[in-house]
């Protein structure tokens, strides 16, 4: 069976899930916030999946892919950082309806650099660069291979500060990515799409305040 006819079901299922929001667009060139951990010089920051925040990657006329481990860690030295470089770990992943290991994903290095823009409030949309050297992300199932390399402006990010009984950042995302693929039983790709969403929260010894400013 192809991938195309395999992973169609998800696809449907996340157009019918969108949710209609006015979104407050930033240029590229809006990058003038800051990631802030108030007070702390340098933490641990950790991008976590929990019950309603997951993130999944998904291939044009095909489906959604879900990994059970998804990581999205990084660290920062100052009290604030302009961006978060994260490079993802994942593992165990699969497609809907699908078994865990069913489809490997590859980072390979590849680090997502996420800005924030200045005046930064719920709805405003945000920019990150998605950074490879020489070997791109790859996704693969069924004799195919997506990759997915460099490219810079990325949009349709969102973040939210958690508060007041929490402290962190809840970021959202619908990224569309450019994307290629190799291997008999693959359909036309041109685009794959990132979407879903993270709770950071940061780390110094204990859990301490972050937010976006």
């Amino acid at each position: 069976m192809s991938l195309k006819r395999k992973l169609l079901g998800l696809s449907l299922l996340a157009a019918v899930a969108a949710v209609t929001v006015v979104v407050m667009s930033a240029s590229a060139s809006n990058r003038e916030g800051h990631w802030a951990t108030p007070k702390v010089a340098g933490a641990s920051i950790t991008g976590k999946q929990d019950l309603t925040h997951v993130m999944e990657f998904s291939v044009e006329g095909a489906t959604g892919i879900i990994c059970e481990t998804s990581k999205w860690d990084t660290t920062t030295e100052a009290e604030t950082a302009k961006f978060l470089e994260i490079v993802p770990s994942v593992a165990n992943c699969k497609t809907t309806g699908g078994v865990a290991n069913q489809v490997t994903i590859k980072v390979n290095g590849c680090a997502f650099d996420l800005y924030v823009a200045k005046g930064t409030v719920e709805t405003t949309e945000q920019t990150a660069d998605l950074l490879c050297g020489a070997v791109p992300i790859e996704i693969i199932h069924n004799f195919c291979t997506v990759t997915i390399g460099t490219q810079k402006s990325l949009t349709g990010i969102t973040y939210k500060d958690i508060k007041p009984f929490a402290t962190g950042v809840t970021a959202s995302f619908n990224v569309k990515l450019a994307a290629s693929a190799d291997g008999g039983l693959c359909p036309k790709v041109t685009t794959a799409k990132l979407s879903g969403s993270l709770i950071f929260e940061a780390f110094s010894g204990v859990l301490v305040n972050l937010e976006v400013t």
